[in-house]
């Protein structure tokens, strides 16, 4: 039969022991104040009107890029007649050479990211200038796909809002 040690907090001996356990004991209360609330389960069990809008717009952004992207980097689909500006537009993108893949790739991560629910603060702040210069090309050379740029940028800036709790550590001037 194992004997039972005690050790009296002012034993020497005593005190590192009893330091680590009181550590490890309160690690986790330390740690999870530090993490928002959505990380819980409990917050899964009690779904609310945002979060469910966040998981559609979410879901419905990475859907597009994803597509977007799989669609012309394995070229699924016929190439749509360009004409005037908009020609001339992917004309100067084609002639780089790399920035239509790159593009393209990004979008595809992104879009992976945003559908899986896996790193998408990350991702929502990578895919910010891609929305942004999407809502410029068809707000000054093609008025015609309007309509999903809005959405896009929309989506994005709605994201972004959501998971300002990611980003406010950063804004914070040191």
């Amino acid at each position: 039969m194992a004997k039972a040690v005690r050790f009296s907090i002012h034993s020497t001996a005593a005190l590192p022991i009893a330091q680590a356990m009181l550590a490890i004991h309160c690690a986790p209360v330390y740690l999870a104040r530090d993490i928002p609330s959505s990380y819980f389960y409990h917050d899964f069990l009690n779904p609310t009107p945002m979060k469910i809008a966040t998981i559609v717009v979410r879901i419905l952004l990475g859907a597009l890029y994803a597509f977007s992207a799989i669609t012309v980097l394995f070229e699924l689909g016929p190439t749509p007649e360009m004409e005037g500006r908009m020609a001339t537009f992917f004309e100067g993108m084609a002639a780089s050479g790399y920035l239509m893949t790159m593009v393209k790739i990004t979008e595809l991560v992104c879009g992976i990211a945003l559908i899986s629910g896996f790193f998408v603060p990350l991702a929502t702040v990578v895919i910010f200038p891609i929305s942004l210069n999407i809502l410029m090309t068809h707000l000054f050379v093609a008025p015609e796909g309007m309509p999903v740029a809005i959405f896009v940028i929309l989506a994005n800036l709605f994201l972004a809002y959501r998971y300002m709790d990611h980003y406010r550590p950063m804004l914070v001037p040191k």
